[in-house]
């Protein structure tokens, strides 16, 4: 990636775990698909946590050389640390096949061409 990795809180406690494997999944990505330019994940609560439904919003926005990718997860109810996890985990289980779907039409398209 040619911009370094921003992980963004809003009205959540970083945490140390959550960055960890937020690191790996990017670093995976990057290993994978060459032409990331950057990567930016926002993890948010609800702005009023006393609000009766809570909620909890992962964005992951991918810049690649020719197009950005975006992937918005919401879920509501009590949000600990394993349900943050999870959604994140989601978020970026998604990305990874928008990615890989990217790639497949992209090479699909090479091979026609060629």
């Amino acid at each position: 990636m040619s911009l370094p990795l921003q992980i963004i809180y809003r009205y959540v406690e970083p945490q140390t775990a959550l960055d960890e494997s937020i690191f790996r999944r990017v670093d995976g990505f990057e290993q994978l698909y060459a032409e990331i330019v950057s990567c930016r994940v926002m993890v948010e609560a609800s702005e009023q946590p006393w609000q009766k439904d809570d909620k909890c919003r992962v964005v992951i926005d991918v810049i690649l050389l020719s197009e950005s990718l975006q992937i918005v997860l919401e879920a509501s109810g009590r949000h600990g640390s394993e349900a943050m996890m999870a959604l994140v985990q989601r978020a970026f289980d998604d990305m990874q096949c928008r990615l890989s779907v990217r790639r497949t039409v992209t090479a699909v398209l090479d091979s026609e061409t060629s």
